[in-house]
């Protein structure tokens, strides 16, 4: 490779809304991180098909020399990007301490699982989850982004999740 792939290769970026398949051959990207108006409209709440999204998925994959990390932030509840749209997913995924605090680190797994199915089924590949900050003020902003919980046990949350995404690669 040469230096410039190879500097490319470090860069996850914002996926533009134009010249996409252009940005991937001219700076040999590592990845794309795509959000909720790659899937679909925020205004509207319409939302793309999953065939449409794998399209401008493989589009990407196929103007890249190696394969790309494609990243969304897929976490649950207040931060979904992709699930929050009907044509993709019926119900958005729920937040992980609403998860946690209905069927504990059963729940999360099952959740894991099912999100890592939905991706993967989108093309997606990585996901900006599990946030593992821990909060125990309920109007703080980053609360509903945790599993809500002690250190103790958010970091058996954690390892619960990280280990399910490892079997469902």
């Amino acid at each position: 490779m040469t230096l410039d792939e190879k500097i490319g290769q470090l860069f996850i970026v914002r996926c533009p809304r134009e010249g996409a398949t252009e940005a991937v051959k001219k700076y040999h990207l590592g990845g794309f991180t795509l959000y909720a108006v790659d899937f679909g409209d925020d205004k509207t709440g319409q939302g793309k098909s999953p065939e449409e999204v794998r399209h401008d998925i493989d589009g990407y994959q196929a103007a890249s020399e190696l394969p790309m990390f494609i990243a969304v932030d897929e976490e649950g509840g207040n931060v979904v990007r992709a699930s929050k749209f009907q044509s993709l997913r019926e119900t958005p995924f729920e937040s992980p301490a609403e998860v946690f605090s209905r069927g504990g680190l059963e729940a999360l797994a099952a959740d894991t699982k099912a999100k890592c199915r939905f991706l993967r089924s989108l093309g997606v590949n990585l996901n900006y989850a599990p946030v593992c900050d821990l909060s125990f003020d309920r109007t703080n902003y980053i609360y509903h982004r945790t599993f809500g919980q002690d250190a103790k046990t958010s970091a058996d949350c954690a390892a619960a999740v990280v280990s399910m995404m490892k079997r469902m690669r």
